[in-house]
């Protein structure tokens, strides 16, 4: 038990697989975008035709 095991160094100098971790955080962006661009029609749309029935 004297002895301390220390990490190894690769897990030191940081070896995390960041494309995945960008891609996944890209791939969340892209949802919300187009989620936020869905909905923005509809609404706008709903407008619209709201306006056209009332005039």
């Amino acid at each position: 038990m004297s002895q301390i095991k220390l990490p190894k160094a690769e897990l030191i100098q940081g070896d995390i697989d960041y494309p995945e971790m960008i891609k996944q955080d890209f791939r969340k962006a892209l949802l919300i975008i187009g989620l936020t661009v869905l909905s923005t029609l509809v609404v706008t749309t709903g407008l619209f035709v709201m306006a056209w029935f009332i005039m």
